[in-house]
């Protein structure tokens, strides 16, 4: 569970390895840095990550709420992420943790 905390923390204060916060590091422009894990040709930022990249689709149909996924928007997004359920803010900690994962796993391959 701590682990999970972590992740969630780290996705909230931007502190985490998607390409959006990457990219800003290498000067890159925010519209070049782009998801390198599917095919979509959008960036990589946490709606993204969290919403719509079909590398996550199991993972997020496993544990998300389907108002989240499906027909997603960043206004759903935001107010998932300023929930104040301990359930939801679990739920969302354990699928930042696995994703990231997901992430770093397909990444290094």
């Amino acid at each position: 569970m701590y682990d999970y905390r972590v992740a969630y923390t780290r996705f909230r204060c931007s502190a985490h390895c998607l390409f959006i916060e990457e990219g800003r590091y290498c000067n890159i422009p925010r519209d070049d840095r782009k998801c390198k894990l599917c095919t979509m040709g959008v960036v990589e930022d946490e709606f993204h990550f969290l919403c719509v990249c079909p590398l996550y689709t199991d993972l997020r149909e496993s544990l998300l709420p389907a108002y989240l996924y499906k027909n997603p928007l960043r206004t759903k997004m935001i107010s998932v992420l300023k929930s104040t359920n301990v359930s939801t803010q679990n739920t969302l900690a354990k699928y930042i943790f696995i994703a990231f994962k997901v992430r770093n796993r397909t990444v290094n391959v």
